[in-house]
């Protein structure tokens, strides 16, 4: 049912790109705002010209489909008007299966509706996650622990190592619908940004320039979670990620930081143009995302405020010792 399901999908995607790639050769170039099938104002844009119509933000010079092709249009978004609703139709069996049947936990079993239910309270989790989770995974009992999770699921990768020291990383095959899932999961959490795993993808790609390093890494742990939540048989909770709620840190000014570390001076004039005074007004705009309007700043200064940050002992003892001299040559 689920292979069907995907089939009609992959199907209906590539009528939807050969509509896109025809209007195109007329200079027809509405899908910049949206998909020509999915997005209601464009398709009506497309639709209006189909009839003859001029759309409402456009003028009469605006380019336009020729007579002939029109019907090949039409059947084409008739066509996938109709493997739309098989897919609709798929999605709602689907669902009525997995709600109707019993899942392992640890030790234990929940029926359906509640297993669904405890899953989609992970972060990017909705209904095609859920299911495509316990359609690939079935049940936790599966896997040793999360390591071997991870790697099933395409998210832990191996290590190539010269001389001991690690040159690349390569991704194992795991499972690719699953895999496909859950960075898609990912990647809508980071372009949002609006919870902690978001927050935390969008920092680690500010530092590294890496969206698939950000997604993968947002996934391994959205992955971990649902594993964790299945086997337990609890919804989902940040309280198990310490490293991504807000540390406590060594609060002092920006110009005493620059002391500690003399690679923050060069960013000293856009934090304070930007009123950012303190250290821990820096940390909290950082892991809430706020800096990104902040011009000057770039992929070297996120790793230093992220190695600040990692790195807390080793800057309260700087900050003992300096002052701690500071203050001895004041006696003197």
């Amino acid at each position: 049912m689920i292979s069907n399901r995907d089939y009609y999908n992959k199907v209906c995607t590539g009528i939807s790109q050969r509509i896109n790639c025809n209007i195109l050769k007329f200079g027809i170039t509405f899908s910049r705002d949206g998909s020509v099938t999915k997005t209601s104002g464009v398709r009506k844009k497309v639709e209006c010209l189909l009839d003859d119509e001029i759309p409402e933000d456009s003028n009469s010079s605006s380019p336009t489909i020729p007579v002939s092709i029109r019907k090949d249009f039409k059947d084409a978004y008739a066509e996938h008007d109709h493997l739309k609703e098989i897919v609709d139709e798929c999605d709602k069996n689907i669902l009525k299966t997995v709600q109707a049947m019993q899942w392992e936990t640890e030790d234990s079993t929940l029926d359906g509706k509640e297993m669904l239910k405890l899953l989609k309270t992970a972060p990017g989790v909705g209904d095609q996650v859920a299911i495509t989770w316990l359609a690939n995974i079935i049940t936790p009992r599966r896997f040793p622990n999360q390591k071997a999770l991870a790697a099933y699921c395409g998210l832990d990768p191996s290590l190539k190592i010269s001389a001991k020291h690690v040159t690349s990383t390569v991704k194992r095959g795991g499972n690719k619908k699953l895999h496909h899932a859950l960075t898609t999961a990912a990647s809508t959490l980071i372009k949002n940004h609006s919870e902690m795993f978001g927050k935390w993808g969008y920092n680690l790609y500010l530092q590294t320039s890496r969206w698939k390093k950000a997604t993968n890494a947002v996934a391994r742990k959205i992955a971990i979670s649902l594993y964790f939540m299945q086997r337990r048989g609890v919804p989902f909770s940040y309280d198990q990620y310490k490293l991504i709620s807000n540390p406590s840190v060594l609060d002092i000014s920006i110009d005493q930081l620059v002391v500690l570390n003399s690679e923050f001076k060069r960013y000293i004039r856009p934090l304070t143009a930007a009123n950012i005074q303190s250290s821990a007004d820096l940390v909290n705009k950082y892991l809430n995302c706020q800096l990104k309007e902040i011009h000057g700043l770039g992929k070297k200064f996120y790793g230093l405020v992220n190695d600040f940050i990692n790195n807390q002992a080793q800057y309260r003892d700087l900050y003992a010792q300096h002052f701690k001299d500071e203050a001895f040559n004041e006696k003197e």
